[in-house]
Parts: structure tokens; C-alpha cells; sequence
């Protein structure tokens, strides 16, 4: 039954990100040769970074926020990011699954 609970968070989690996700767009300033290093060194940091918040101690909780803020740099400095119009109900729909999903992710 836990198990059961961890996944439909997780799943919950996923369908926030997806929702928030929508409006997000990412777009690239750079050639091609320094795109590609600069998107997947974000995509590794931000990976790194939620999976030492996740499962590591206490004490390396800020390392992690220092891979997270480096992902941030990265995907502001390979290009830009454009956030469009969303309706208040969606943005509602998409944090309440997100938080909902985390929270049952947790326990």
C-alpha cells in the first residue's frame, strides 16, 4: 500500500510539472556547438542536484541547491526562457497536483 501511495505521487508530480510545463518555452541564442553542451549540462545539473535533495543527508541539502542554481544559470545563459499567459485555474490545478504528489511522495 505505500508503494502504492509513493507511485500515484509521483505520478502527481509529474501532471503538475506537466501543466506548469506548458507554458514554459525555451529558446536558444547560441550557434549550434554551444547549445547543445550548455542544455545538457543543465538537464545533468538539475538531475544531480533533485536527486541529492532527495536522498542524500542533511548536511549536503546545499550542495544541491548550488547544482539546482547552477541549472538555472545554465538554461538563462544558453538562450532564454518565455512564460506564457495561463489561466489562474491552471496554474491551481497544476501546483495543488504538484504539491499533493510530493507530499504523498514524502510519506
Amino acid at each position: 500500500m505505500k508503494l502504492l501511495g509513493k507511485l500515484l505521487g509521483f505520478g502527481l508530480m509529474l501532471l503538475g510539472i506537466y501543466w506548469l510545463g506548458q507554458n514554459i518555452v525555451f529558446t536558444t541564442r547560441y550557434s549550434y556547438w554551444w547549445q547543445m553542451p550548455m542544455a545538457g549540462g543543465a538537464v545533468l545539473l538539475l538531475l544531480g542536484g533533485l536527486w541529492v535533495l532527495f536522498e542524500a543527508q542533511d548536511s549536503d541539502r546545499n550542495f544541491a541547491w548550488i547544482l539546482i542554481g547552477g541549472a538555472i544559470a545554465l538554461t538563462f545563459a544558453s538562450g532564454g526562457v518565455m512564460i506564457r499567459p495561463t489561466s489562474l485555474w491552471n496554474f491551481l490545478l497544476g501546483f495543488s497536483a504538484m504539491f499533493g504528489g510530493f507530499k504523498l511522495l514524502k510519506t
